[in-house]
């Protein structure tokens, strides 16, 4: 058993939900069906409850509707018609939600339990809804093609998962596979300069499994790539005429001292030159005033 499948063990074991009734199609549901669509199975059965099944065909039509004296009553009572053909267990209802969902309606269920049925047949329990989905796993290794890189990415971390999980148990088996993979790095990084030639089946791009189970030859190959979400690049951005662009442009502010762009007040130029020139003209009038009353106290004392 591997990694995955206890995994999925312990989820199913711990989320296990409650018994409505006391009846054996809803425990074979419980075991079957998944968390999910057990709970939707249990409300189609909770609402067979408020059903009343009328034979018009003995063990093969019947005739369902809703009880006229359930307290809770619907808006628009309907009535159904179920077919039912016991040799090869065959149920069918005008509602036709098997079809649609994959899952069996009230009215099926009322009349299972009218009949004392106490078995769902396995073709009305699909595989989709199911705890445990049918997958084929190989586990011997393949060879993969060149193209195909994201499926031997995803071999090689299911088997790394594995192996990191068995490794770290103790301290010898942990000391162990890191010196291996030291050792299997190198290995890897050697390999590049031996490159060995390609074969026939790689340059093809797939490879073929034989399937066991249905003798079929499957074809692997990467998956598509889905288109990423979000927003779109530049050049995907849709192209803005000129009257949204003028409107959306960013706005020029002029200083509001010089009446000049590329600056605001605080860093303008012209302030400090201005008061350059003030300080050099309020200097020459003080050098000149100075001189002038030298003069006047040389002619006094003359």
């Amino acid at each position: 058993m591997t990694m995955r499948d206890k995994l999925i063990m312990r989820q199913t074991s711990r989320k296990k939900f409650k018994l409505w009734s006391n009846y054996c199609i809803e425990q074979q549901a419980q075991e079957a069906y998944n968390l999910k669509i057990f709970k939707k199975f249990q409300w189609q059965l909770r609402r067979a409850t408020k059903l009343q099944a009328d034979e018009l065909e003995k063990g093969k039509l019947y005739k369902v509707y809703t009880t006229p004296d359930h307290p809770f009553k619907e808006f628009r009572s309907r009535t159904y018609i179920v077919a039912v053909d016991q040799q090869n267990q065959d149920f069918s209802c005008i509602c036709a939600k098997f079809q649609k969902d994959g899952m069996l309606c009230c009215p099926i269920l009322k009349v299972m339990v009218k009949n004392d049925i106490s078995k769902i047949p396995e073709k009305y329990i699909i595989d989709r809804w199911r705890k445990k989905e049918q997958k084929m796993f190989c586990n011997r290794p393949i060879n993969l093609p060149i193209e195909a890189t994201a499926l031997r990415y995803n071999n090689l971390s299911l088997m790394a998962a594995e192996m990191n999980s068995e490794g770290s148990k103790t301290e010898e088996r942990y000391s162990y596979l890191s010196k291996e993979i030291d050792i299997i790095i190198k290995e890897l990084k050697n390999m590049d300069s031996e490159k060995q030639p390609e074969t026939k089946e790689q340059s093809n791009g797939a490879t073929n499994i034989n399937n066991p189970q249905t003798n079929s030859i499957i074809i692997l190959k990467d998956p598509d790539i889905a288109a990423t979400k979000g927003r779109p690049s530049k050049s995907n951005k849709r192209k803005k005429p000129i009257a949204e662009q003028m409107r959306s442009g960013k706005k020029k502010y002029n200083c509001q001292k010089c009446n000049s762009s590329g600056h605001n007040t605080a860093t303008c130029t012209a302030t400090t030159q201005a008061k350059g020139k003030a300080g050099a003209a309020t200097a020459k009038y003080k050098k000149k005033s100075n001189t002038n009353k030298a003069n006047t106290v040389a002619e006094e004392t003359g």
